[in-house]
């Protein structure tokens, strides 16, 4: 071979170099080739530095907290699918719910009307219809129903104008 041939050769071979260098990178930093001017005209056989980044992986851990178990004998889906619409509100506290449809609370313009229900032999049974402006005593909702279950499930039970009447803790 003559000396222009190898120097033609070492030409492309540094060439193919950097770009298979620049082609593999594995991110948008880029693998460079250099080589010094005395490299590319002398017959020596020439050097390519390769430059490369590595990037790590981070990995994320997720940790599940457990939440409390709700004390509620049926669940809102069931009430839902009992009452034959999605709710808009819903208070449970074992067998006893305080409810509202959803179709209900978006058309009223002051809602005054919510529904309690009993979870009863596996299905939610409608007890009845109550005015949210004024307390309840169990007397007045079931006799079965207790004073705690109802201070949960009936808001206006525990607001400060009515908590002492109804001996429930008022919210704060």
């Amino acid at each position: 071979m003559t000396f222009t041939k190898t120097r033609r050769l070492s030409i492309v071979a540094l060439l193919s170099l950097g770009l298979l260098a620049s082609c593999s990178s594995s991110d948008s930093s880029e693998a460079t080739a250099t080589t010094s001017a005395s490299e590319t005209t002398s017959s020596t056989p020439s050097t390519t530095e390769l430059t490369t980044t590595t990037t790590e992986l981070t990995t994320t851990t997720t940790s599940t907290i457990a939440l409390p178990l709700s004390n509620c004998a049926g669940t809102e889906e069931s009430l839902a699918e009992f009452v034959g619409e999605p709710l808009g509100f819903f208070v449970c506290d074992t067998e006893w719910a305080s409810f509202m449809t959803k179709e209900y609370a978006q058309t009223c313009e002051n809602c005054e009307s919510i529904t309690i229900a009993r979870w009863v032999n596996g299905t939610w049974k409608e007890i009845g219809n109550f005015n949210q402006y004024f307390s309840l005593s169990p007397g007045e909702v079931s006799s079965k129903i207790s004073k705690e279950s109802l201070c949960t499930i009936w808001s206006t039970n525990r607001s400060s104008e009515f908590a002492a009447k109804t001996g429930c803790t008022p919210d704060s």
